[in-house]
């Protein structure tokens, strides 16, 4: 009887260990993600492309392109605007702009640190959040005030259902206009939809920030916009973007993924032709600490809807022709200050 129960404890045994393994050790199962063989000749292939092409951007192996095409996928949540995108090609000169500028160097840094959104479709969430807080600094008139940063999770538990599902920037920016967001410490990301509303602190109601407003930037008034602060936009995804390293990127001979991706544009320069962008997935992503180039000519729709955070009771005034009418002039220093009226009362002077 002893010898039948010991072998019935070490059959079980096996059994429970067997079933026991991780998911991710079963041979071709989807969660392993592709082999490094697999990567290399999809790196290959990138780069193959990319000379025959004759494109301007460099590819390489990082941390998110190792996810493998579904994992990386999942994390592009902006779908297409109604009646699918158009790919508008942007042409520097048609009005008398500074002919680059860059918020992250502009008498000091007024862009937030790049963000991680992790393995969940929430993009729409972040590009809003970035303008959202840049806006934030540059409204105050302090930058480098990288400590700003206020809680995505907040939405994605308290006030939006499956938002790793995807969701549009305008969407964010209404809830956070409406209903606002605490701080980070606050209701720390989790990057999961599923986080109950009930983890937030138990004093958030008084950390609540409330956005102003936002608007609609038409593509031809983009730089415009730029001037004010920095402007949400997304594109449609093709298959290469995960394994941008460093230079202008363009989809031009790719093969589009039918997924789209929102970030924020932080900045441009006509002498690169290309937009400066933000993206989502953590600085270590790509070789400039998570930015990248986006070509004026993408090939990809990028461009065709933007988004810009405003505060109504200060807003600089901006004109089109007479903005900077000596852009074009070597050596020109530019100065401009702010001026603004706050008839309700509820916003600090600059500086305090």
């Amino acid at each position: 009887m002893l010898t039948n129960r010991c072998t019935c404890v070490i059959i079980c045994l096996l059994l429970l260990s067997f079933f026991s393994l991780p998911l991710v050790l079963a041979p071709g199962n989807a969660l392993a993600g592709p082999t490094e063989e697999e990567l290399l000749a999809e790196l290959a292939a990138v780069r193959q492309n990319i000379a025959e092409q004759g494109l301007r951007w460099r590819a390489d192996l990082n941390p998110i392109a190792r996810l493998g095409k579904e994992g990386w996928l999942a994390m592009c949540g902006s779908p297409p605007p109604p009646g699918g995108s158009q790919n508008i090609v942007f042409t520097p000169g048609n009005r008398d702009y500074p002919s680059s500028l860059d918020w992250s160097d502009l008498g000091g840094n007024w862009i937030t640190p790049v963000r991680n959104q992790g393995g969940c479709g929430s993009c729409w969430i972040f590009a809003a959040f970035g303008s959202f807080e840049a806006q934030y600094m540059i409204t105050s008139g302090i930058p480098d005030q990288m400590d700003i940063d206020f809680s995505e999770q907040y939405l994605m538990s308290c006030l939006t259902f499956d938002a790793c599902d995807g969701g549009q920037v305008s969407h964010a920016l209404n809830l956070v206009r409406d209903d606002g967001t605490p701080d980070e410490a606050c209701f720390p990301y989790t990057a999961n939809d599923n986080t109950p509303c009930g983890n937030v602190c138990h004093d958030y109601l008084s950390r609540l920030v409330y956005l102003d407003g936002w608007y609609w930037v038409d593509p031809e008034d983009l730089k415009l916009a730029l001037q004010g602060g920095p402007v949400c936009s997304r594109f449609d995804v093709y298959d290469n973007f995960a394994y941008y390293y460093d230079g202008v990127y363009s989809a031009h001979g790719a093969e589009p993924t039918g997924y789209g991706h929102a970030v924020l544009i932080t900045g441009y320069d006509d002498a690169l032709q290309a937009w400066l962008v933000k993206n989502s997935w953590g600085p270590g992503w790509g070789g400039l600490g998570g930015y990248f180039w986006m070509a004026y000519d993408s090939g990809c729709g990028f461009g065709e809807m933007n988004q810009r955070s405003r505060w109504d009771n200060i807003e600089p005034e901006l004109t089109d022709a007479d903005l900077f009418p000596n852009a074009g002039v070597p050596g020109t220093v530019f100065t401009w200050s702010v001026v603004y009226t706050d008839a309700d009362g509820d916003c600090p002077a600059v500086g305090e």
